[in-house]
């Protein structure tokens, strides 16, 4: 008895996580209404309410969910400390894990109306990625450099990721490709902008 409630709470809770997702699509958090997921969700409110207090509980266990499988503490615990080599491995394994979720990041990803997603997975790749204690020694522990460069940083990370889920290419080396570029004195020069210029100026100033 407990089993078969246990599958039914399984299939009703996916079910509302299906109907918010495409609801998140088609118009966007702020505009959904626990209405339209009972709806969407072919079940009463009252059922909706017996699992969830809100439309906000609903979007935080969707994206925690997929949030933690995307990046398990294992990887993210020893990715800043690893060898180049291993944080390749690691990198890898990360995005290949987020190629396993590409439909409900895009959706969370698109949504102009809730940034909550995109806020959590740039805090988590950040403390994955870099090494705080470190870097802000290099930056003479200049915390507003910092924080600027970090948001700089993982604004276009996110990016690259939304672009490299958008553009249905497989190969995890055409994105860690992309930032390599992004994140060297090509961008500028294909802008025209040359790097030579650039230093001139700083020396004159």
């Amino acid at each position: 008895m407990e089993k078969k409630q246990d599958l039914r709470v399984k299939k009703t809770k996916a079910a509302i996580h299906n109907a918010f997702l495409e609801l998140l699509a088609e118009k966007g958090f702020g505009s959904i209404t626990v209405k339209d997921i009972a709806e969407s969700a072919e079940i009463n409110r009252k059922t909706f309410y017996f699992h969830y207090d809100t439309k906000e509980d609903v979007y935080n266990e969707i994206m925690t969910e997929v949030l933690d499988s995307i990046s398990r503490q294992s990887i993210f615990e020893t990715l800043s400390h690893s060898e180049p080599h291993k944080q390749q491995e690691l990198i890898v394994l990360f995005l290949k894990r987020f190629k396993m979720h590409k439909r409900e990041i895009l959706i969370f990803m698109n949504d102009d109306t809730n940034t909550a997603f995109n806020d959590n997975l740039k805090k988590r790749l950040q403390k994955a990625l870099v090494a705080e204690e470190a870097a802000l020694k290099r930056l003479k522990n200049d915390g507003t450099l910092f924080q600027l460069l970090t948001d700089v940083y993982f604004d276009n990370f996110t990016r690259v990721l939304k672009w490299w889920l958008e553009s249905g290419q497989d190969d995890p080396m055409l994105f860690i490709g992309t930032i390599m570029m992004l994140f060297s004195s090509e961008p500028l020069e294909m802008l025209g902008l040359k790097v030579e210029t650039l230093n001139e100026y700083g020396n004159i100033h």
